[in-house]
Order: C-alpha cells, then structure tokens, then sequence
C-alpha cells in the first residue's frame, strides 16, 4: 500500500534573532506542557479523538504526546498503531515496528497492522520475519492484502528467489489490481532484466497516479541505474513536494551527492535527513559515509556504530562498519562484521571482499583464499575476488595459482591499467607474446599502486627466458612497493628460474626482513635448506615461525611435511597435523592436510568423520566435498562418495568437474549408461570444455554406440577450438578398436598441429603397437633433438627406455631432469633402477635420495631395497618388507622380497613369499620369474 503523507506542513514565517529564538522555545514548552496538564483530565476516548485531530492537522508532536499520555492510562492498540504509524512516517523504523508490532498483539485490526508490521520488518531488512508473517495473511481488505503480498515478495527478492518473488507480486495484483505497490513491485523485478520494460510500466502507473511517491521513487532508481544523476535530482524535487516528511528523499539526494563528490551538498541533504528522522539508522549511515569519504575514519566508526545501535541488523552499516574497522586496522571487529554480512547474505559479493581483505591484513592468506573460493567457485566473475585469490595464494607460497587467480582479475578490472592487462593476457594467449609484454609494462605504468600488473609482466618475461628484463621489472616493481615482501620474493622467484640458488636465497632473506611475517619467504627458505641437506636449519625456523605466530597453521602444516620427509612417526605427523588444526580451527587448510595424508598413507578411512565435521563447520566449501567424496571413494565408500559430490553440486551447480568425477566412478563399475548422463550434464555445464566431450565419445563407444563416438570426434575435429583434441580423439577411438594405423595416423595429424605430450606419446605407442618401432624410435629422436629441455618428454623417454632395458639412454634421461629437478621422486627411483642394472656405483645414492624424499612409497622402497639387498646390507630386506607391507597385492613387489630373503638364506620365508606370488599372477613375466626362484628353492 502506498503510504500517504500526512497534511502539508502550514506555513510559517521564519523569527529571525537569538531573543526571538528563546521566546520561541519558551512558548512552545509552555505549550506542550499544557497539554500534558490538560491530558490528566481526559479519557482515552478523547485522548485517541485529539491524536486523530493532530494528525489531521500534521502536528505530529502534538499527537505523539496524547498518544503516550493515553498509553498511560491503559495500553491501547489503536494508539500503538497510531505511534508506529508517525515512527515511520518520521523514519524511525526501528519504533516504528515495534509500536506496529504491539499493536498487533494487542489485536488491533489485523488488516492494518499485519501489513504495517511487514513493511516496518523489511525497512530493517528482516526478510525472513516477513516471510514467517506471511505464512498466516488472514486479510479482509483486498488493499491490505496486496501491501502485505508485496512486502513478502520484496522480502523474497532480497533472499535471492526471483521467481517465488513474482508469482508473490502476481498474488498481490490479483488481490487488488489497482495496487501501486504491487504494480510497482512487479517494476522493480523486471529492472533487473529489462529497464526498458520496467519503465513503461512505472510510465503506466504515473499516468493514472502522478503523485504515486513509490513509483516516482523507482523512477529514480531507474535513471541512477542509467546513469541520469539530474533526471533522479529532479524526480526526487518533486518527491519532496509531494511528501515533504518522507526521509528517504534527503537521505537520495545525499547519495547522489556522495557520488558525484560534492560532499558539502551531501552534508546538507544529512542534516535535511537529521531534521526529519533524528532516530533512522540511515540518518546516522549517511554522516558515517560522509565521514568516511572525508578520511575522518575515526567519526565513521563512531557514526556507523551509533547506526548499528539502533538497527544492529542494518546491512550496509554492517558493511561500512567492516570497512572502516579495516581501514583502522583493527581487524577482529573488521572481521566479526565481514563475517556477519557473508552469514546474512551469501549471495552477495562485498561480504566476501571484505572477509577476504581482511583475512589478507591479519596475515591468514589460506583463510582469505578459502573465503573468496566460496563465490568464485560458484561462478562469480568479479575482479576483486580474483585479486584477493591472486593475493593470497602468493603468500601462500603458490605462485602459479596466483597468476591465474591475477590473468582472471586484469581481465575483469574496469580500471584502464587493468584493461590493458587483460588485453596483454588475451595476446599472450593467442601467441602474440611482443604486443602483450609491450601492453602488459604499459599497464604497470598507468596503475601507480597494485602489483597486480607488474607480478603478471615479471612472470611472463621469467617463462620467455627474458631474466635481465624480468629483473629490471622487479626493480620498476620495488619503487612502487618499497615495504613490500613481495617484490624480493618476485626476484627470488626470477633467480631461481635462472638456475642462481643463491641470489634466490638472498631475495628471499630481504623479504623475510621486510615482513617477518610473511610465510612464503619462511616456506621457501626452508625448502632450499631441505634441498641442501639442512633439515634441523629448516625445522627451526619452521618452528620460530609458529612461535610468534602461534595461530599460523601453515607452519605447523609445514613442519608435519617435514616430518614426513625424515621418515617421522606417523604418530608424530598426526600430533603436528592436530596442531595446525588447534592453530586455526575454522580454517579448512589443515585439515584438508590431514585427509589428504590419510589418504596418502592408505587410511583415507580415517579422514572422513574428520571431513565430514569441516564440512557441518563449512558447508558451502566444495574444496571439503570434493576431498571428502575422495577420502569416501578410496575407502569404498562408493555410494556416499557419489551423494556427497551430489550435495557439492547443489552447492555449486556448475561444479562440473563433480559430475565428471561421478562418472568416472559410474564408468569404472560398468555402468556406462550412468556414466554417460553424468558425462552429458557436465558437457552442458560447460559446453566449451573438452573433457566431458571425450568421456561421452569414449563411453559411446564402450556401449557399442561407435558411430555416434565418430560423429563426435569427427565434429571436434573440424572445430577451431579442440581440433588437435579431435584429432587425438579419433586416434583413441581407432586405437580401441585395435586399428593402430589408423590410431597414428590421427595422432600424427594432431602432433603435426600442435606438439603436445599427449599427442606425441600416443603417437609412439601407436607406431610401437603397429608395428614399427623403428619409426617410433626416430620420431621420438626428434622430438627429443628439438625439445631437449622438456622434462616430461624426458619423463616419458626414460620410461621407454626402461621398458627397452636400454638402462644407459635411460639414465641418461632421468640424469637431465634431476639436474634440473633434485628432488623429483619419479626421476630419481627410475634412475637409481637403471644405474642399478648398470652395476654404477651411484645407484645406491640416487636411490636414497628417492627415498629421503618419498620414504613410504612402496615402488621407492623396492628400488633402494633391492640396491642395497643385492650389495649384501640387512637395511634392504627391511625396506622391501616395509615396500610389500605398504602395497600387498603387489606381486612384483612380493617377488624382489623373496629374491632377499633367498640372498640373506631364509629359504622358507622366501617360500612362502613365492607361493603367495603365484597365487595372484599365474601368467606373465613375474609368473616366470617366480616359478624359475621356486625351482632353486
């Protein structure tokens, strides 16, 4: 219901003079204690009749004082109602609903006061207590009923359900057609899709109703929207006409105002607002923005605070309030309003911005990073949040998810120096890397303040192999950030690409010194100490670290990795886990390291209960989910890995690697016809990604659907986008068909296209699988001549190699990537095997290295165990049981342990050990070896 303003004010003439003033004063004190006396003489019959008069009159003092003389006498529902009805007329919405609300116990008409009360509850932004009104609208007045439906459906708008909200709208038109509230309602939904239509609709309802304040008001919100700032100052004039005692006109203007910078006309307009609604939580909103845009932080926080005391559940002064406690630095109310304005509006996105910045000011970069995943994995796509992700994953250490997080911000900032980032990144992506290096150092020129742009600049000059240019950005980056950690770190980073361990070393100290407290100069510090054999080095400072940071768990996260590394007690890695839990115990970090530990030394069972208790703490965390549906696949919990990646779905509905994942569970216990749904339902979630399509084309084809598979790989083909994946595709179908010409003819065309590892590899094994290892050993040869440097070609080399029993161009390979990598595990194993078979000397210290740095592996076990068991030491036969124990249906593993158990003469035990090998492989080449070991037991 449209409220109407009470008689305009009469006319007075303005007494000019102090000693007028105080005459003024005085007569008007003497006259309102007149009425007080006089009100001991009447009933509240009469007291009731004269409020009514007063009002009639727009003497809302006047009747305020016989409305609370007559509560005096008894507590009357009608005088309750009345009150609230001034209240709000003045902007006191918080008396306002509480007056309404009393009225309505007292059972005063329900068609007036139910309406009333819901309008008053959505002013103070209680959208559910409106909706649990509306559950019992017993209404007699079609007018009353429409008021109390629009309030319900603007209540439902706030809480994110649109379409509940228009079918709401529709129930009130239907209760009364002629409504403008309703009308306008349905206006104010169809903004957010089509201005255009909303406006004819506002354009209809002032046809037929010109002075209709509300929807005169959506006139305004129309045109700030489009951005006709005087259109809406002009509107607003006329608000003020029509409805002089209506506070939200001033409280417009002093927005405009605010906006447009002109801070002296937004103080007159608050003073306006001062006048008509001393009590509104808006008038006190206002003087805290006004303050804060004037840099008096300080009176914000005491402006903002007095809002919240009289609405302490007023959003955008729980969000100011975030704000300036930030900008004060005084971080845990920062965070405790942050964190209530994500709790009361999970949909929105300034919450979360806020959170996330602070988490990055209080130096918990793991907790902002979990904060802002929430939005963006739901599919937000705002440019703050990505550079808060960038922000914190660089202080956490983890610099290729920071330029990611960094690519998605620039490309996302409406600021120009972002623009041309993003322009920089989209060039850098079709390959045109000279005009993106040349826009990207524009971009650092044009933004004086954020790194943003110089991080994305230092790390693509680092991947071109241009260090001298990188390092003249670091230094353009340093100038801008004298304070800053990240700069050094940013050059440590450089050094390290340039294979200089050293200078690296050297940056990262002067980060550490810049900012003690920042962890990834720690972290890395420590990882270069590990690398060198200094582990008690590491171990200290690890431990310094978590001294003066004793809520820190990434250090307690760090020291239980470490523990790992030499070979700890599992007891001793669960105790510093639990420590790292008890450091930060809303943080999801540490105890997504502990799952992932569990299910790295075979007890994911162990992790779920853990999980699912992060999870009741955490519920909108699909990073939790996803582990736990893992942790419950791996303890063949199948069933509820499948409902949990369910429920992660209904968190994030577009989580279409879940439905990828319920697949591929689906496809591995032959379900393929479930597995394809799945497959399909995330190929329409994300129609441009290319995994979904590969999984139906490869699960059509397991039902005998091959035509259908074809057609897709063909369609793939002839795409700009997946061609080369089109390419490959066709290949594995023809290659699952046993056509393995067929199969390296495709793969030869998209290897031709792009030189990719899956391509070539596929390639190698076709040509291998058809035949022809010549040609596939001359392709490899020149891949290898013209990709020297490739690691994973090494990787996957040295494998063939292995295969071949080639054991010198083996080592050769994994020699490559060590020197690069030292503490690749893989490398390492696979080369200490091959110098083994060399008989060289420097297998055993290959091996441990592998071992020192992977010492529960089972495969890592077996290699050092068989080196040092065939060179006659004891410590082999111990390792290889510890390799059988840690994977038991191994046979391989089985037979290397009865091979030492014969060497050290325990013929029985390597007996038993036999047997139980051919038990599980009857045929094959371990079946071979064991029964020629059995024939000389």
């Amino acid at each position: 219901m449209t409220k109407q303003s009470f008689a305009k004010a009469s006319k007075r003439r303005t007494v000019r003079g102090p000693a007028r003033l105080r005459m003024a004063t005085v007569a008007t004190a003497i006259a309102l204690a007149s009425l007080s006396a006089c009100a001991a003489k009447d009933s509240p019959e009469a007291l009731l009749d004269k409020a009514r008069q007063s009002i009639a009159a727009d003497e809302p003092r006047t009747a305020e004082i016989h409305l609370k003389n007559l509560l005096q006498q008894s507590d009357n529902g009608e005088a309750r109602y009345l009150l609230g009805s001034l209240a709000e007329s003045g902007g006191d919405v918080a008396t306002a609903e509480k007056e309404y609300r009393r009225a309505f116990e007292l059972g005063y008409s329900r068609d007036r006061t139910l309406p009333a009360l819901m309008r008053s509850l959505l002013a103070l932004g209680q959208s559910q207590k409106v909706l649990d009104l509306s559950h019992d609208m017993k209404l007699d007045d079609p007018a009353a009923k429409a008021d109390a439906l629009t309030s319900a459906g603007h209540a439902l708008l706030r809480l994110g359900k649109r379409d509940e909200a228009r079918r709401t709208f529709d129930e009130a038109l239907a209760a009364d057609k002629d409504s403008v509230s309703a009308q306008v309602a349905v206006a104010t939904l169809e903004a957010a899709t089509d201005r255009g239509a909303a406006r004819k609709r506002v354009d209809a309802v002032l046809a037929k109703n010109p002075q209709a304040v509300d929807a005169l008001s959506l006139r305004v919100d129309l045109d700030l929207v489009d951005g006709q700032r005087e259109a809406a100052r002009k509107t607003l004039q006329e608000l003020a006409k029509l409805a002089p005692r209506r506070p939200d006109v001033p409280a417009r203007l002093a927005g405009i105002a605010i906006e447009e910078g002109e801070l002296d006309t937004a103080r007159k307009h608050q003073a306006e607002l001062a006048r008509l609604a001393p009590n509104n939580v808006l008038t006190h909103h206002l003087k805290a923005v006004i303050e804060a845009r004037s840099g008096q932080i300080a009176a914000a926080r005491d402006s903002v605070g007095e809002a919240l005391r009289r609405a302490p559940d007023y959003l955008p002064s729980i969000a100011l309030a975030a704000a300036v406690h930030l900008q004060l630095n005084e971080l845990e109310q920062a965070e405790r309003h942050a964190r209530r304005l994500v709790d009361r509006q999970p949909t929105a996105l300034h919450g979360y911005r806020l959170l996330g910045s602070t988490y990055l000011k209080m130096n918990a970069p793991e907790r902002a990073l979990e904060t802002v995943r929430r939005p963006l994995d739901r599919g937000a796509t705002d440019a703050m949040l990505f550079a808060i992700a960038g922000e914190a994953a660089l202080k956490s250490n983890d610099p290729e998810s920071a330029e990611k997080y960094f690519e998605q911000a620039t490309k996302l900032d409406p600021k120009d120096s972002r623009k041309l980032t993003g322009l920089a990144m989209s060039n850098l992506a079709g390959g045109d890397r000279t005009t993106a290096i040349d826009q990207l150092e524009a971009a650092v020129e044009l933004d004086s303040r954020s790194l943003q742009a110089d991080f994305v600049l230092i790390s693509t000059l680092t991947r071109e192999g241009k260090f001298d240019e990188a390092l003249a950005a670091v230094e353009r980056a340093k100038q801008k950030a004298p304070n800053s950690p990240i700069p050094e770190m940013l050059r440590g980073g450089v050094f390290l690409a340039k294979k200089d361990a050293a200078a690296a070393r050297r940056a990262w100290e002067q980060a550490l010194a810049l900012d003690p407290q920042h962890f990834p100069a720690v972290s890395n510090l420590s990882n270069d100490d590990i690398r060198n054999g200094r582990r008690d080095e590491a171990r200290k400072r690890y431990e310094d670290f978590a001294a003066a940071n004793p809520k820190n768990a990434q250090a307690w996260v760090a020291l239980a990795q470490l523990a790992v590394i030499e070979r700890s007690p599992r007891a001793r890695v669960l105790e510093l886990l639990q420590k790292a839990r008890d450091a930060d115990p809303t943080s999801p970090m540490p105890v997504l390291a502990t799952a992932r530990y569990m299910m790295e030394t075979d007890t994911a069972a162990e992790a779920v209960p853990l999980l699912q208790q992060a999870h009741n703490s955490n519920p909108d965390d699909v990073q939790i989910l996803d582990t736990l549906a893992q942790a419950q696949l791996r303890s063949n919990q199948r069933g509820q890995a499948i409902a949990t990646w369910e429920r992660l779905l209904r968190t994030n509905p577009r989580a279409w690697s879940a439905l990828m994942r319920i697949g591929e569970v689906h496809r591995a216990e032959g379900k393929h016809d479930l597995a394809l749904a799945s497959f399909v339902k995330a190929a329409e979630i994300a129609p441009n990604a290319i995994e979904p399509q590969v999984a139906m084309a490869g699960t059509m084809h397991a039902l005998g659907r091959k035509d259908e598979a074809r057609r897709l790989a063909d369609r793939l083909r002839t795409s700009k986008e997946h061609a080369v994946a089109g390419s490959v595709l066709q290949g594995d179908l023809s290659a699952a068909d046993g056509d393995w010409k067929a199969a390296a003819d495709n793969y030869r065309r998209a290897f031709d296209q792009q030189t990719s590892i899956p391509a070539g590899t596929k390639l190698h094994r076709a040509l291998l699988s058809a035949g022809q290892p010549k040609e596939a050993d001359a392709m490899l040869a020149a891949w290898l001549r013209s990709e020297p440097e490739n690691l994973a070609l090494r990787m996957y080399a040295g494998e063939y190699e292995i295969s071949q029993k080639r054991w010198r161009q083996a080592w050769d390979h994994y020699e490559a990537i060590v020197d690069a990598q030292p503490n690749n595990v893989l490398a390492l194993n696979n080369g200490a095997w091959a110098l083994h078979e060399l008989k060289d000397p420097r297998a055993a210290g290959i091996a441990k290295r592998a071992w020192e740095a992977a010492p529960r592996h089972p495969a890592v076990l077996d290699t050092y165990g068989v080196i040092l068991s065939t060179a006659g030491d004891p410590k082999g036969l111990e390792l290889l049981r510890e390799a059988v124990a840690a994977a038991p249906k191994n046979p391989q593993l089985r037979l290397h342990l009865a091979e030492a158990l014969l060497r050290a003469g325990d013929k029985e035990a390597a007996r038993s050990e036999v047997s139980t090998v051919l038990e599980s492989a009857r045929q094959g080449p371990v079946a071979e070896a064991a029964k020629a070991l059995q024939a000389k037991l």
